[in-house]
């Protein structure tokens, strides 16, 4: 009996010593770890923000999560762990990858619970944050690998807000471990600049609300407002609704009678005609082969200035026949319509200047100085109206005040000149007949008591490719005005496309909601003082 006791107490104290032996070896005598390869490791830059012209923050940057599923773990069901914590789900990527991506941008203060689950893994990872849905047509939206898609984020992407990736070599053990060593090569990221918009961040909001209710009250297709300073070209609000696209830039559209300034600026500019000289509109019509061009209402005889104050489109296309296309274009032209403006944002449509103008007919010559026939954008038209408004002088429509680069920040100018389209004495009295549209024509629903308003309604038919016609049914309507008339301090756009309750014309969709937007930021002045 004391044979086996003895035998179990060698047992006992042999299996000791192995293991004294093992944890001696691991423990006591550790050996450096051995170096299966090299590895390079990236240093993501961090993204510049995007801010208002008074530091407001539009776009910024905040900590999140980038959630895979290792690709052959079965121990966790990545919808339940991520609808549990109420996090959105992605589509798995495709089959052979190492890891599947099931979630995106995910809220920094997931990361302890999703640590607990095995199977996952998990990168911090900075996503982006809009700071109101009122800026997202505009600022634009980043995608997944850290690069802007639409808007600010993608015109300046390179040039100021990506920055420049950085990146790391080290040394990884078998085991996986990665082992920096100030023996390899790194080359540390360079962050992103950020940039201040001449967006007023407060007058984008409203001009959003405004714009969102007035589109949906009215069943419309779509709306855009801009609001500018038209003495120096800042863009204050760049409002689209739905914010699914940015269609004061790339979606242009027949302007309407807001194009007749044109013609009728050209001809008061080379004293063709006098505003208190007459014109026999007739019985409200002009007949061409196959085309007509009419009046809402009959105007009988009118002065020029009466033509352009009830928006005559006989009046008009009389005045064009007599100008003739190339004049028509050269104004055009000098005005900023059928070139690019130079505004920063990607992807800027508009009609250029069509081949062999001097084969037009007549009935090209006439649409073309009432606003059909050709395309504009909304930027065009700001700026066209704010050199009646400044002077005389057409302006680069300016977005950014000011970036960051290289650690400090850069100022851009306070307003660049592309050059002077009206002499002195054809402004004014165009601002005065402009004025005169609101006190007593197309315009008066935009009147404000004790303000001087200065502007023009416009109502596009939309071409019908099916009946060769243009529609009724289909139009846009607009107004564009400044104020107050004798010292402009803003100039506003409001485009209403397809209305489907109310009525349709310029004068009565458009120019109620400029009213609207114009007492708000005569208001605000007040307050400010």
């Amino acid at each position: 009996m004391w044979r086996l006791r003895l035998l179990k107490l060698l047992v006992i104290g042999w299996t000791f010593l192995i293991l004294f032996w093992l944890a001696s070896l691991q423990v006591l005598h550790r050996k450096a770890p051995r170096i299966k390869f090299i590895s390079r490791v990236d240093l993501p830059a961090k993204r510049g923000e995007i801010f208002d012209r008074n530091g407001k923050p539009l776009a910024i940057n905040v900590p999140g999560l980038m959630v895979y599923q290792i690709a052959d773990s079965d121990s966790v069901n990545p919808k339940d762990v991520l609808d549990s914590l109420e996090l959105k789900v992605l589509p798995k990527l495709p089959e052979g990858k190492l890891a599947y991506l099931i979630g995106y941008g995910l809220p920094y203060s997931a990361k302890s619970d999703l640590n607990l689950v095995k199977g996952l893994k998990i990168e911090d990872f900075w996503s982006r944050k809009l700071i109101d849905p009122a800026y997202r047509s505009l600022v634009g939206i980043v995608g997944m690998e850290g690069h802007g898609l639409s808007g600010v984020e993608y015109a300046l992407d390179s040039l100021i807000l990506a920055g420049k990736h950085g990146y790391r070599y080290a040394y990884r053990t078998a085991d996986g471990r990665l082992m920096f060593g100030v023996d390899l090569p790194q080359n540390p990221p360079v962050d992103g600049g950020d940039i201040w918009l001449t967006i007023d961040a407060d007058i984008q909001a409203f001009c959003y609300e405004q714009l969102k209710m007035w589109v949906e009250s009215h069943d419309a297709l779509h709306g855009m407002v801009i609001v500018a300073d038209p003495n120096t070209g800042e863009l204050l609000a760049v409002v689209n609704y739905p914010d699914n696209g940015d269609y004061a830039v790339t979606d242009p559209y027949e302007p309407g009678s807001t194009f007749k300034i044109v013609a009728h600026s050209y001809a008061y500019e080379h004293k063709i005609i006098h505003p208190e000289d007459s014109i026999d509109t007739g019985e409200g019509f002009i007949d061409f082969k196959k085309h007509r061009i009419r009046d809402v209402h009959p105007l009988g005889k009118i002065t020029w200035r009466d033509a352009l104050v009830h928006s005559s489109n006989v009046a008009t296309s009389k005045l064009a026949l007599r100008l003739g296309a190339h004049a028509l274009v050269d104004q055009a032209l000098k005005f900023g319509f059928l070139a690019p403006t130079g505004v920063i944002l990607s992807g800027e449509s508009y009609s250029p200047p069509r081949d062999s103008i001097a084969g037009w007919d007549s009935v090209t010559v006439a649409g073309f100085s009432i606003g059909q026939g050709l395309l504009v954008n909304g930027i065009q038209m700001v700026m066209a109206y704010s050199a009646i408004a400044n002077g005389g002088y057409l302006l680069m429509p300016k977005l950014i005040r000011a970036y960051e680069k290289d650690g400090k920040i850069v100022k851009t100018p306070s307003r660049i000149v592309v050059r002077k389209v009206l002499n002195r004495s054809t402004d004014s009295l165009l601002t005065e007949i402009l004025v005169e549209v609101v006190d007593s024509g197309t315009g008066r629903l935009a009147r404000i008591p004790n303000v001087k308003v200065a502007g023009k309604t416009g109502t596009a038919q939309k071409f019908d490719k099916k009946t060769g016609r243009y529609s009724w049914t289909r139009v846009t309507g607009s107004f564009i005005g400044f104020f107050p008339a004798d010292e402009p301090k803003y100039i506003v756009y409001v485009v209403i496309d397809e209305p489907h309750k109310g009525s349709s014309y310029g004068g009565y969709i458009a120019a109620p909601l400029f009213r609207k937007i114009a007492l708000w930021l005569l208001t605000r002045e007040t307050f400010r003082m």
